[in-house]
């Protein structure tokens, strides 16, 4: 499912949630006063009222830029403080207080129960969890026909879905209700339900399949593939499976399960990524090396620039301090080099980096697209 991608922020009557990976607030603010209208002046944004572990929240009306951002994982347009002693305290309180906005017709809608840092105490998580349940209880019995039109998440339908989100902080619970359309992920708190293949080399497996799910697009068996800094093999690992013939350049070896499927299937060629040239265009380009943003700026300049790639999907290494200012250079180039659906986020799989994704542009007349071979 690809993520939506809404033109404009909100502009409710109460105050928006907007949700980071725990670590990165101060980056997701630092880009939210970037971007915001008006914006212009340093510091932080002034309509970002409170912040705590993977949260800011922006003050009743103030407009927002659009989403999603790059640090942004959720968001919780119109958000509503509920205060209560109890799971079924809290769930009710919760569920009257969105009456209003939803109704009581049978159109479909979800729930996504859940706290910022899925990392975090485990007893917040399971509070969300019962809150959740119990909310779904008090629908029962305060709009019976709505109760009935509910959809577990995982088969709610992409379109003209209703999302109601009960985000629980550490600070309290905040709900909040939108079509699934309006948010920057269709996933409970932008995490993607994604299942570990035992057989893939790495964790890193996890990154490229959940950057696929956000471009939109699968590949396709056939295709060829340039994986840069491949080892240990998480991202040729994944194309291989769909019967992709790909390319690894890396100086350090493959560690891809042995199978006569991919006997022929794969190239690993012990060289630099940053010197490799392919002998001509490529279907996919994929990027996974330790390298400065500024560096991966150069790269995509010379991939996309010489026609080198239909597609895309980077892996930028993040600096310790300033991290949104270190992409800004790279943000401004693709957002001039034309990639059809291009993106940049910080996924649930990436650490302290973010990915970059996209359809290369039809280069302009008078160039061939063949590249150079390789010396």
């Amino acid at each position: 499912m690809n993520f939506a991608q809404p033109k404009s922020g909100s502009r409710g009557g109460n105050p928006t949630l907007v949700l980071c990976k725990p670590a990165f607030e101060a980056a997701l603010s630092d880009e939210i006063a970037a971007k915001a209208p008006g914006a212009g002046n340093a510091g932080p944004h002034p309509a970002i009222e409170a912040r705590g572990r993977g949260w800011l929240r922006i003050g009743c009306g103030a407009p927002l830029p659009p989403q999603p951002l790059i640090f942004e994982r959720q968001r919780l347009p119109d958000a509503r403080s509920i205060e209560g002693a109890s799971r079924r305290g809290l769930a009710r309180a919760a569920a009257e207080s969105l009456l209003p906005a939803l109704g009581s017709g049978g159109a479909p809608w979800t729930l996504h129960a859940f706290t910022p840092d899925p990392n975090g105490a485990e007893s917040l998580h399971k509070r969300a969890a019962g809150i959740g349940s119990a909310f779904r209880e008090a629908l029962r019995e305060l709009a019976p026909r709505m109760s009935e039109a509910y959809r577990c998440p995982e088969e709610a339908p992409g379109k003209g879905c209703r999302v109601v989100q009960l985000c629980l902080t550490e600070a309290g619970l905040w709900v909040a209700q939108a079509p699934v359309n309006r948010l920057p992920s269709p996933f409970p708190g932008g995490i993607p339900a994604l299942s570990h293949d035992p057989a893939a080399p790495s964790r890193s497996y996890l990154k490229i399949e959940e950057a696929l799910a956000a471009f939109g697009e699968a590949p396709r068996a056939g295709q060829r593939v340039v994986d840069l800094g491949a080892a240990p093999g998480g991202w040729s690992y994944a194309f291989l499976k769909r019967g992709c013939r790909v390319t690894a350049v890396d100086r350090a070896a493959l560690k891809l399960p042995s199978s006569e499927a991919y006997a022929g299937a794969v190239t690993h060629l012990r060289e630099d990524g940053l010197r490799y040239r392919p002998e001509r265009p490529v279907d996919w380009l994929l990027s996974d090396m330790l390298i400065a943003p500024g560096v991966t700026l150069g790269l995509l300049r010379k991939w996309i620039g010489r026609g080198w790639a239909r597609r895309s999907i980077v892996n930028v290494k993040l600096p310790q301090r300033e991290p949104y200012a270190a992409l800004r250079p790279l943000e401004r180039f693709l957002g001039e080099a034309g990639l059809a659906g291009g993106a940049l986020r910080q996924l649930y799989h990436d650490r302290r980096e973010v990915t970059a994704w996209g359809h290369i542009a039809p280069l302009k007349a008078g160039n061939s697209g063949k590249a150079k071979r390789r010396p």
